[in-house]
């Protein structure tokens, strides 16, 4: 059984306006139809109240909702790898305070993107190394609403069982329609051993630059790509995030944890690029 991606279908203008102007670096839409499933909605959770997650963005491809993201500094942010391979940076607008995505409240802090950092090591088959970092063409102001969200100790791995939170704007059931506000649920941590040996079964593998989160009835689907999973400091309780909505087998079935990017890996190449 072929692994599907986390990443939302755009609709069909979309490759019109794509197609007239940018042939020869055309985004491959195909990967939402067969690989691994791009998590684009939340199965499971609620709707979140406004401000609560100050370091989620929205990530929009054409004006439209893509994927999600975690605001890393003032000028850059993350996303996966899958979210960003689209093309040029002019495509891309980053939204930070966004909540209701059908509805411009005036309160939403948009920016540009000026630069695209794909992960060197990303595989658009397999997808290790699922993650990227994009420039914002004017630095974010920095309020309760926009905030930051820090970086875990290089190489930390959370324990098995611990919750996490995922947000996004997904869609609320596997074959359902997005919904209007952001969305998250609680998710716990599963081992890498546990996961590989639930995927090894639809001859699927987690590797080092992975992690597994969720259980049957709560997940992150189509739509997620991209979003922040992000969990609590066991000594201190802060924030900060843990890995990067990635791929699937579906959403939320029993027996088939989330796969997210697992950030502590990358914190390096992180810190190393968004200092240039």
């Amino acid at each position: 059984m072929a692994q599907i991606n986390k990443l939302i279908v755009l609709l069909p203008i979309i490759f019109v306006v794509i197609q007239s102007t940018w042939a020869a670096a055309t985004h491959n839409h195909e990967k939402s139809q067969h690989i691994k499933d791009y998590h684009d909605r939340i199965i499971g959770g609620a709707i979140a109240m406004r401000g609560q997650f100050p370091y989620q963005i929205q990530l929009q491809f054409v004006g439209s909702h893509y994927c999600g993201g975690a605001i890393l500094n003032e000028n850059w942010i993350v996303t996966a790898a899958h979210c960003a391979d689209g093309g040029l940076p002019l495509y891309y607008t980053v939204v930070a305070n966004q909540y209701n995505i059908l509805v411009n409240e005036g309160t939403e802090a948009k920016r540009l993107v000026s630069r695209i950092v794909i992960h060197p090591e990303y595989d658009a088959q397999y997808f290790p190394n699922d993650i990227a970092l994009m420039r914002l063409n004017q630095p974010l102001i920095f309020g309760e609403l926009v905030t930051p969200i820090a970086l875990p100790p290089a190489n930390h791995t959370p324990p098995e069982g611990f919750n996490s939170t995922v947000s996004g704007w997904g869609s609320l059931a596997e074959a359902g329609l997005p919904p209007v506000y952001l969305h998250f649920v609680q998710v716990p941590f599963v081992s890498d051993n546990d996961c590989d040996s639930a995927y090894q079964q639809v001859g699927e593998s987690i590797v080092d630059s992975m992690i597994c989160a969720g259980e049957a009835g709560k997940d992150a689907c189509q739509g997620d790509s991209g979003g922040p999973l992000v969990s609590n400091d066991l000594e201190n309780g802060s924030l900060y995030l843990a890995g990067i909505v990635s791929w699937g087998q579906g959403c939320g079935r029993a027996g088939f944890p989330g796969v997210y990017t697992e950030v502590s890996k990358f914190v390096d190449w992180i810190q190393a690029t968004i200092s240039t």
